[in-house]
This record gives C-alpha cells, structure tokens and sequence, in this order.
C-alpha cells in the first residue's frame, strides 16, 4: 500500500488538491507494460492514476516492484495539474526507491528469488545518485503481511517542468527533446448520430510515427496508430466506441522519430455522453 502526500512548498506547504498522480513500475520479473521492446504492447498492469484529495492525499494498492539490469528498485511518479482546457499548468517527474535491506528481504520470497541476486543497488544507481536517500519510501509491515509505505512531495513552481515531456518505460526519467513534435490541443466532439471522436492537434518539425492512446486510469479506451506523420501542424482523430461512458480522459500521444528518439505527450479531454 502507498500512502502519498502532496505539499504546495510556495504556500507553506498547503495541501495540493486536485493533482494528478501517476505511478508506472515493473512486475516481478522485472518488466513493464505496454512496451512493445519487451512484448508487452497493449497490456496496462501496474500502471495506474489518482487524483489528490482535499489534504493533498492519493493512495495505491500495487506490488513490489521487481529489478532490470542496470536499475536500483524503483517507482516511476509523475505529478500534474490542468487548467480547464486541459493543458499542463504543473507538471513534476521522479523515481521513489526502496531501502536495500528490505528489498533483500522481499527478493528472498517467490516469485522474486526465481531469478537470481540484482545486478544495481542504490548506491550504484544513475538516478539514485546524491540524493536518493530523499528518495526513500518510508516503509512498514503491514497486518495482512505485507507492507505500508508513505512519502511526502513538497511541490514547487522551481520543480515545474510542464512544457517537457515523460519517459514512461525502463529509461531513466528525463527530458525528451530529440523529438520535434507539440501537443498544441485536444479535445472530444459528438456528431449529431451520437459518434465521438478525440481530435489531437499536433505541431511538429520532422516525420514522426504516434502511438495515440485515449485512457482512463489504466484502461485504454481507443488506440490508433500512425505510421508517418509529416512536419507541420496536423489533427489526428481517434473514434471513440459507442460504449464509452462520458468523463473525464487523458489522450496520451508517443512519438517517435526516425532515430528511435522517443517522446510522451498528454492532455485532458472530456468525453462527452454518446447519446
């Protein structure tokens, strides 16, 4: 279970209502989903949102999170806030990681033991770096077995980074901006027969192939794919099924350049009913 905190840090650290919380981590054997790399195009476990609370709270239930060559443990967060056309007004990127000798204890049971001693600790780890014993989940055993962590993010407006982009994979968290491409706006419309469809307005400076995802939470609602898109300024649509509830959406666009460079962009919609 992951108790999280959020603190506005420029106003005497309030709690910070109304943001968005990402988390994305591997599973036990050390993979994640929807990476086509590791086969796992289309599946969405352990990844998932939730939207802060009047005290600034958001809460997951999830499990340990398993190694890769070359990382410490670690969860992937992501935090944002929208203004009402859905665009970023805040948007903050980090990595929780775990204490090592707890991780040696967790890592002794199956399914973690089936694959051998990892190959990073935290002191060995690229992102873990200099800071990451502020990094640390603090954890404890929990009744039914497992365990409770709690962490605390004092935002900043000097923590902002919501005109760059997310890596949402085994990459190190970082700054893409290889890729020329801008979400510059999205939005849902309804036809007068009931059919829906999300606009995406993109502008971009070289050709660029997308992964256009509608979601909710950790579901995909509607996918479409575009093998090459040319620079300039473009509105890709993606239908929306009959079966959609209306509420709120992220449209969430990869774009990859012909290098392989790869870059994450995102807006709010809101999904209008179907009849």
């Amino acid at each position: 279970a992951l108790d999280l905190s959020l603190v506005n840090e420029d106003a005497r650290c309030a709690p910070c209502a109304g943001a968005q919380v990402d988390l994305w981590h591997a599973d036990p054997s050390g993979t994640y989903s929807d990476e086509a790399a590791v086969g796992t195009s289309g599946k969405e476990y352990l990844r998932g949102y939730q939207v802060s609370d009047s005290d600034g709270k958001v809460a997951f239930t999830t499990v340990y999170p398993g190694w890769y060559p070359g990382r410490a443990v670690h969860i992937h967060v992501r935090i944002r806030t929208f203004d009402t056309s859905g665009a970023a007004t805040y948007d903050f990127l980090t990595q929780m990681f775990f204490d090592d000798s707890l991780t040696d204890m967790v890592y002794a049971r199956a399914p973690y033991n089936k694959r051998g001693a990892r190959d990073t600790r935290n002191a060995n780890d690229n992102i873990y770096g200099s800071d990451g014993a502020s990094l640390l989940l603090k954890m404890s055993a929990a009744g039914s077995g497992g365990y409770t962590g709690t962490f605390t993010f004092g935002l900043s407006a000097s923590t902002d980074n919501s005109s760059g982009s997310a890596s949402s994979g085994n990459a190190p968290a970082s700054t893409d901006t290889a890729v020329g491409a801008a979400l510059t706006g999205a939005s849902c419309t309804r036809r007068t027969a009931g059919t829906r469809s999300v606009a995406a307005r993109l502008r971009t400076t070289e050709q660029v192939s997308l992964d256009v995802r509608v979601r909710r939470g950790s579901r995909t609602l509607a996918h479409r794919s575009v093998a090459a898109l040319g620079s300039g300024t473009r509105t890709v649509r993606v239908p929306i099924g009959r079966t959609v509830p209306e509420g709120r959406a992220t449209v969430q666009i990869v774009a990859r350049d012909t290098n392989g460079n790869r870059k994450v962009l995102s807006k709010i919609v809101h999904i209008p009913s179907g009849t």
